[in-house]
């Protein structure tokens, strides 16, 4: 049995996000930048991608200067994730450095990111979410999201 997925998302402030994960011993916290990539939306498709199909995807985050990949891979019913640290924007393999890793099945995956993100967008007005992120909420693919949870958690 796998450890069970911690997930926060913080509300974000001058283009800066506080990014939490925690399994068991194994935890990762970084504050992300809102550029040069969409991560927040790529993310969110990610996480659609994963629920309808298996298959290897990986989500860019810039935190400056170092950047960080997610590397998510589904293989049947189980979800892997390793995050890579690369030391700048040049990602250089003598720089890398796997800094959290996680496995478990899909919705013991999803379901830790699911409920922060909807935490996120209940607030968006309150934290003025577009102005601090200087990005608009992701919200075509936050419903797509909604949707492939409702099966997930009625099913």
């Amino acid at each position: 049995m796998s450890e069970k997925l911690f997930v926060s998302f913080n509300s974000p402030q001058c283009g800066y996000m506080s990014i939490g994960l925690r399994a068991g011993e194994d935890e990762f916290t970084t504050a992300m930048r809102y550029k040069p990539y969409d991560s927040l939306t790529d993310w969110m498709k990610t996480l659609s991608a994963l629920i309808e199909n298996e298959g290897a995807f990986t989500v860019k985050w810039n935190a400056e200067p170092e950047e960080f990949d997610f590397n998510v891979e589904r293989k049947g019913g189980n979800v892997s994730l390793n995050v890579i640290r690369y030391q700048d924007h040049r990602r250089l393999d003598n720089g890398r450095e796997n800094v959290f890793g996680f496995q478990g099945d899909v919705k013991d995956f999803c379901l830790p990111f699911w409920k922060t993100l909807e935490n996120m967008r209940r607030d968006i007005e309150t934290d003025e979410f577009d102005k601090n992120w200087r990005r608009e909420f992701p919200q075509e693919e936050f419903n797509q999201l909604k949707k492939l949870m409702t099966k997930i958690e009625n099913g």
